[in-house]
């Protein structure tokens, strides 16, 4: 008997195509799944049908396909069936499409990485990322490499900007006779100094 040869997809298969069964629900799904999975199927089914758990062809199939949730055979009784995504043992990192832009960016600027790990709970975020929703902002018909010279542009201006008000305010400070204002805008590795002060007061005079 050829037809009781091979496993339980093939032989259902050969009997489908004889006309001597109905095609039942899960045999299109299983044939589009992944061929570990398949094996997992098709060779853990007899040894839950053998312990008199469930019926064969219905109940089985669905029970372990839905459990691992690799092709979902949903309501196979209902004669329904549609598909969900496929896990992978390794997870995938997350990538957003301005993290492309933001290495090429401390790769020309490696002091900003100082500013990109601070203010974790902050609302504002750090310039490389700015750089980044810049450039694919201005990305529409112009070429990267113009793109990313402009955004450039804009980070030294707005730079230079932020150090020519903190030189007026200690300019108009020192007319006053006043003591000169704290920078408004500090460096990151001012503001990590500035943490770490009076630890390094306590190692040695504590």
């Amino acid at each position: 008997m050829s037809f009781m040869k091979g496993d339980l997809l093939n032989r259902t298969r050969r009997l489908v195509k004889g006309l001597a069964k109905a095609e039942p629900m899960w045999l299109k799904a299983m044939e589009q799944s992944v061929p570990s999975f398949r094996f997992f199927i098709l060779y853990f089914t007899p040894i839950f049908f053998n312990s008199g758990c469930v019926r064969y062809e219905e109940n089985v199939l669905s029970l372990l396909i839905l459990s691992k949730q690799k092709i979902l055979v949903a309501g196979v009784g209902l004669g329904t069936t549609c598909n969900i995504s496929l896990r992978e043992n390794k997870l995938q990192p997350i990538s957003l499409p301005e993290n492309v832009y933001i290495k090429k960016f401390f790769q020309k600027h490696p002091e900003s990485k100082h500013e990109d790990a601070i203010k974790i709970f902050g609302f504002n975020p750090p310039p490389a990322r700015d750089f980044g929703w810049r450039v694919l902002e201005l990305k529409t018909g112009v070429s990267e490499e113009e793109v990313m010279a402009v955004a450039d542009m804009e980070y030294q201006a707005e730079k230079k900007g932020k150090n020519k008000a903190y030189s007026r305010l200690k300019k108009i400070a020192r007319l006053q006779g006043r003591k000169p204002p704290t920078n408004p805008y500090p460096s990151a590795i001012m503001e990590i100094q500035a943490e770490e002060r009076p630890f390094g007061c306590d190692r040695f005079y504590n």
